[in-house]
């Protein structure tokens, strides 16, 4: 069951929450977020994974945003709700996370890092190895208030590696895509 998280910051649209839990539920393995700010879609992706296929959720985020008062924020919301045992919290730079995963090992990777042309190019550029075969990958925020994003996403879900792409899912700004 989806967890209640209307008390944590961050942005999550419409239907994005439910969108979001349903896509770690059917993960098979690794999930992995960038981006993680106070752990609203931390949970989300934790809540999914437990009653779905995959045993762990991976969270990278740096921090620059909210600072140490949002990882302390993030830790204390998934240890009050009994999720910090789920979660691997990696807090350092997208790029300099990507060495602890192996190629094609993760099942669903939903990226909400930096919001510009140059962080999205870069984490799509990364993690796309990542990504399994059949796996998914999202994009949060791609919208024209983001140009960059939609930039970088267009750019990168338009070849031919991907069996299906959306850039926005029913009352969501999620852009995402399905290796084949």
């Amino acid at each position: 069951m989806m967890p209640d998280v209307s008390d944590i910051s961050g942005m999550l649209y419409d239907d994005e929450p439910e969108w979001l839990y349903e896509r770690a539920k059917e993960a098979t393995s690794t999930i992995i977020e960038i981006g993680a700010f106070e752990g609203k879609s931390t949970l989300i992706l934790a809540q999914g994974a437990i009653d779905g296929h995959c045993p762990r959720v991976f969270s990278i985020d740096n921090h620059a945003l909210g600072g140490a008062g949002s990882y302390n924020r993030l830790v204390g919301n998934l240890t009050q709700r009994s999720m910090r045992a789920f979660v691997e919290l990696f807090v350092c730079p997208s790029k300099d996370a990507v060495r602890f995963f192996a190629e094609c090992s993760a099942g669903f990777i939903f990226i909400d890092g930096g919001h510009d042309y140059e962080n999205i190019a870069r984490d799509l550029d990364l993690y796309l190895p990542v990504l399994a075969h059949g796996g998914i990958v999202a994009v949060h925020d791609c919208n024209p208030s983001y140009p960059g994003i939609m930039r970088a996403v267009h750019e990168r879900f338009s070849g031919d590696w991907a069996s299906e792409y959306t850039t926005r899912a029913s009352g969501s700004w999620i852009a995402w895509a399905r290796k084949k």
